[in-house]
């Protein structure tokens, strides 16, 4: 079984210097000619002629050409994703740090207010007093959460689980 991945590889009948010759002939780009092959490659322009006619040169150098092509246009927009995604990633590592920094400080503030609730006389506070600075801890606590799962990307899997 040939080893042959695409066209314009060596076939299996193709003689090493056969193919040397069309690799030379493929390579040559637009200014291809049989009797650049010939001089470059020190063969006979007939035997060049031959090798181009049984091994199909033309074909597979335009082949190679269009490969090619393909190669340079794939590579280049995949330039230009990793490019975007890094800016995006820049973008999100940005907006988490400032975001951290925003919760940080709520957090903080929270906290103080926390203690100096701590301190008062259990009789200068009403019980729904309590219950709205609770569920106000709660509220800021789930905004630092989901703010921190956002800039790991993990709001998506939080909700799929």
């Amino acid at each position: 079984m040939s080893g042959r991945r695409f066209v314009f590889d060596r076939a299996d009948e193709e003689s090493p210097q056969a193919f040397a010759a069309f690799a030379a002939y493929r390579d040559m780009g637009t200014d291809r000619s049989i009797e650049r092959v010939s001089r470059e490659c020190r063969k006979s322009v007939s035997l060049c002629n031959r090798w181009s006619q049984r091994h199909g040169w033309v074909e597979r150098a335009a082949a190679y050409d269009a490969h090619m092509d393909a190669e340079r246009i794939g590579g280049a927009e995949k330039a230009a994703h990793d490019e975007g995604f890094q800016r995006h990633l820049a973008d999100l590592r940005a907006w988490a740090t400032t975001s951290h920094s925003v919760v940080a400080s709520c957090l903080k503030v929270a906290g103080r207010s926390l203690e100096a609730f701590a301190q008062l006389p259990a009789e200068a506070v009403t019980v729904g007093e309590t219950a709205s600075l609770i569920r106000s801890a709660l509220a800021l606590s789930e905004a630092a959460f989901n703010a921190d799962a956002l800039a790991l990307g993990l709001n998506e899997k939080l909700t799929d689980a």
